[in-house]
This record gives structure tokens, C-alpha cells and sequence, in this order.
């Protein structure tokens, strides 16, 4: 999860909004600076020239630059807010017209690429198939009350949009969940059970991860190892002399 972002493709629409249709304050630029350079950042040295990155001074107590994309997220759901706020108000003249081509020019790209993929690979992805069509719903959406242009449509595009992003996150958090039998899921039971029916104060430790988590809490065990970006200083030394793993300074798992 610390390597996913998906603020979704209607946001990300809202996002190229304020981009590109309105006339951009410094409140935008703040926010679009943000957003871009935490996403550098976040690739960090993944992209071509980008290892001077780390290093920086200071730059190694940052283990996991990714989790940057915090940021990028909150810039894009302002910016998705400005262009809300602009498209209630209304637009007319020169921002209308950039809009009607951020349309017309994403619902070309949507179908260019549907069409691309079908003649590569001879059929269309379902995550492709699902994005594209919540993008071209959604600008529909936009397209069409523009048109109706009157205060209570206006007011029905963000109501619109916002059940549109509801659908889309719905449905794309769901697609991360899998769900397994509870034979396959809870192993090692044998070993827990054991375990349980002792009497003594003790803590597990397995670096093998022979007794999973989820067995473990079931019959109420606790474990001495771990991964803790804020350890005890005392709880460190004390699993290195019991594991017998010498350890260098700070480390994030128990024992390092």
C-alpha cells in the first residue's frame, strides 16, 4: 500500500482543470508544485540521474521515500476542490472553450488507447475498460450540465462527480481484497494450540514466521519479534542478547 496511489481518474481529470482550463493564483501553483515535486521525490532513484537524491545529507533516515505520495494525494484532492469551486460558479468565454478541448482531447485519448490495447493484445483489460469508462462518464457529466448551464446543474455536476468517485474507489478498494478459506488461512494450529495451553509468561519468536499472525492473535499469543519503525531501546538490546543477532544502531525489524 505504501507504493499505490490512485486518487482516481475523474480527480485526476479535476487536477489537468485547474491546470490547464482556469486562471491559475498562487494558491494553485503552490498546490501543482507540491504535487509535482513530491512526485519526483517519491520515484526518487528510479528515475535516470536521480541518485544524488540519496545523497543528500539526511537523506538515509528516510526509509521509505514512497510514502511522499501522502502529499501528492492531499495536493490532488485541493486541486480537484479549486476546479469544483471554478466549474459551480460557472465558466463562459475563453475557460469554456479550454474545457469543451480537455474534453474532447481525454475522450479521444480514452478511446485511442481502448483501440490501441484491442489490436496489441486483442482485447481490452477490465481495469482499462473500468477507468476509461468512469473518465468518459464523468466528463460526460461535466459536458452535459455545462450545457444545461444554470445554477442548480451546476450544483448537480459536483453531486455527480462526487458519486462517480464513490463507484470508482469503491470498486477499485474492493478489487484489493481477496478472501480465503479459513483452513488455508489459519495454519499451524497445532503449534498455537500447544502454545496456548501453557501456563508460563513467554513471547514467541519464529524467524522462519512458522506461526502466522492471524494464528497467533486467535489463540492469544504474542510475539517478540516484529517490524516497529519506533523501538524501545531496552526491548532492542534485549532481543539481540536473547536471539543472539548483534545489532549496528537502529533498525526497523526485531532483531535486526
Amino acid at each position: 500500500h505504501e507504493w499505490v496511489l490512485y486518487g482516481g481518474v475523474l480527480i485526476f481529470f479535476l487536477v489537468l482543470t485547474s491546470s490547464l482550463v482556469h486562471q491559475r493564483s498562487a494558491e494553485v501553483n503552490f498546490w501543482l508544485a507540491v504535487f509535482f515535486l513530491s512526485l519526483l521525490f517519491a520515484l526518487g532513484d528510479s528515475l535516470p540521474g536521480f541518485e544524488w537524491l540519496s545523497a543528500l545529507p539526511g537523506s538515509g533516515l528516510l526509509r521509505v521515500p514512497a510514502r511522499v505520495l501522502f502529499l501528492t494525494q492531499f495536493s490532488m484532492i485541493l486541486l480537484a476542490c479549486f476546479a469544483l469551486r471554478n466549474l459551480q460558479l460557472g465558466l463562459d468565454g475563453r475557460p469554456r472553450r479550454r474545457l469543451f478541448l480537455l474534453l474532447f482531447s481525454l475522450a479521444v485519448l480514452v478511446l485511442m488507447l481502448w483501440i490501441g490495447i484491442l489490436l496489441i493484445i486483442k482485447k481490452v483489460p477490465a481495469n482499462f475498460l473500468w477507468g476509461g469508462g468512469i473518465l468518459l462518464s464523468g466528463m460526460g457529466w461535466v459536458f452535459y450540465a455545462l450545457k444545461k448551464d444554470t445554477a442548480a446543474w451546476r450544483q448537480r455536476l459536483v453531486f455527480g462527480i462526487l458519486l462517480l468517485c464513490l463507484l470508482d474507489w469503491t470498486m477499485v478498494d474492493r478489487s484489493l481484497f481477496f478472501m480465503k478459506p479459513a483452513p488455508q488461512a489459519m495454519t499451524a494450529e497445532k503449534i498455537a494450540q500447544y502454545f496456548s495451553l501453557q501456563a508460563d509468561d513467554f513471547r514467541i519468536y519464529s524467524p522462519s514466521y512458522s506461526l502466522p499472525q492471524q494464528t497467533a492473535a486467535i489463540y492469544g499469543l504474542e510475539f517478540a519479534s516484529g517490524v516497529d519503525p519506533l523501538p524501545l531501546k531496552a526491548y532492542a538490546q534485549f532481543m539481540q542478547q536473547a536471539s543472539g543477532t548483534p545489532g549496528a544502531g537502529y533498525s526497523v525489524s526485531l532483531p535486526p
